[in-house]
């Protein structure tokens, strides 16, 4: 997930909830923000192999009892693949699955897209068929559907069945 610097959302924000909830969390940042509540200012990317190096050391280090993997601002492609990857290698190392909790953040509340294209696309193809919940808001339901937003809010069940 991304880091915002107002920590409003993204890495601040998920682990002031696992903290409340009593859940132990471990992050692997994709991206830093400079960002408040007017907008965000600025984004800036951590090498891929960065990202892969902090999964892998959480990966090895919780390997027993890492149960869950929640991702959030997956910027590009290159990241959604190497998560897709780790993900894939992990469950072989194990036996078993991690459950994914895909939170596709898209689109800061303030309106500024934090994804390119390519990303889109692959989270529709790498990640959304191996996520055990998705979490997206309602406009980024609406653009990852290609519909209007009150189109989608109109049958949300309907909406929801599309993605799987």
């Amino acid at each position: 997930a991304g880091s915002d610097s107002g920590g409003g959302a993204g890495i601040p924000a998920d682990m002031k909830a696992m903290e409340f909830f009593r859940v132990f969390s471990s992050v692997a940042i994709t991206a830093t923000t400079a960002q408040n509540t007017v907008g965000v200012q600025d984004v800036h990317l951590l090498p891929e192999n960065h990202l892969k190096d902090q999964i892998l050391s959480n990966f090895d280090d919780f390997e027993g009892s890492l149960q869950v993997v929640k991702t959030g601002m997956l910027p590009n492609r290159a990241q959604i693949e190497i998560i897709a990857d780790c993900l894939s290698s992990h469950a072989k190392k194990i036996g078993k699955e991690v459950s994914l909790i895909l939170d596709p953040v898209m689109i800061a509340s303030t309106g500024s897209r934090l994804v390119d294209d390519a990303a889109v696309e692959a989270l529709k193809t790498k990640l959304i068929p191996m996520a055990t919940l998705l979490t997206p808001n309602l406009p980024e339901a609406a653009f990852l559907l290609g519909k209007k937003e009150s189109e989608v809010e109109a049958s949300l069940d309907e909406s929801a069945k599309q993605f799987f």
